[in-house]
């Protein structure tokens, strides 16, 4: 096994990424939960494109996103969810800047 394989196996291993999948298939097998979920997703891309292009509607959608994402807080499993997910992507960035700190170095 080289070390990419043993970082992916570790990763995979990990207990908190095991209760991340979890939650991910509930909520996938969750209608209710998914659209709300989908409509999280889409609001935060109304966001995010505001903020690129600095459209004046931006505070407007800064709300919308804010309201659905209180509304699904409300979901004891999404806020587990949503938690592990901000884990994951800080631990992936941290990864990333190691990866291109030992390419940098090299």
């Amino acid at each position: 096994m080289n070390k990419l394989d043993a970082l992916i196996k570790a990763l995979q291993d990990d207990d908190k990424v095991k209760r991340f999948q979890e939650l991910e298939t509930i909520i996938n097998n969750d209608a209710s939960l998914q659209k709300e979920y989908q409509r999280l997703l889409k609001a935060q891309k109304v966001l995010v494109n505001y903020e690129h292009h600095k459209d004046p509607k931006l505070k407007k959608a800064q709300a919308q996103y804010t309201n659905i994402l209180e509304e699904l807080g409300n979901h004891p499993l999404f806020n587990e969810f949503i938690d592990l997910l901000e884990w994951i992507n800080d631990d992936l960035v941290l990864l990333q800047k190691i990866f291109e700190s030992a390419i940098n170095e090299k």
